[in-house]
């Protein structure tokens, strides 16, 4: 709730919002002095929702407001909105996810239990979730061979076991 509500005003202080200089046609209407029209700060839409770990935000990409730009201020979101860290990926074109981690998800134990049904795609393996607490698999469709390494005590095992039993 306070990212959402503190976006408006921390967007152009970030320098992540547009000048539009161009009026619009009621505004050009309905200006009767004469006097110069003062040009609309935009600022890019966002849609917040929140998980465990921290906060998963939308923001709609404006003319000079892009995936580059955001990037440049994720030191600056992440102090705003108290996370350990912030990713930035493009979903799809004119918008942005922004990955905000309050509490780290690979400092939490997991359990995996197998199931016993039948994979939907055998040759995909389910390694587990990333530092942003997103699912990470892997497909060995084509693959002749795999190498495991690591160092010592990091999982090697649990993993090769996970794949046999799933």
């Amino acid at each position: 709730m306070r990212v959402r509500r503190g976006w408006k005003r921390l967007a152009p202080m970030l320098k992540l919002s547009a000048t539009d200089k161009t009026p619009t046609a009621l505004a050009s209407l309905s200006n009767t002095d004469k006097e110069p029209i003062k040009p609309r700060v935009l600022v890019p839409a966002l849609k917040v929702t929140h998980d465990e770990y921290g906060v998963i935000a939308r923001a709609t990409c404006l003319p000079g407001v892009g995936l580059e730009q955001f990037q440049k201020t994720a030191p600056h979101l992440a102090d705003a909105w108290r996370c350990k860290r912030v990713a930035l990926t493009q979903d799809k074109p004119g918008q942005v996810v922004i990955r905000g981690v309050r509490h780290d998800p690979q400092k939490f134990t997991t359990e995996h239990r197998p199931t016993g049904e039948v994979p939907d795609e055998i040759a995909r393996w389910d390694l587990g979730s990333d530092e942003y607490a997103q699912p990470v698999s892997i497909d060995l469709t084509q693959v002749p061979g795999v190498t495991v390494a690591s160092l010592p005590g990091s999982g090697k095992t649990w993993h090769i076991n996970r794949l046999i039993y799933d």
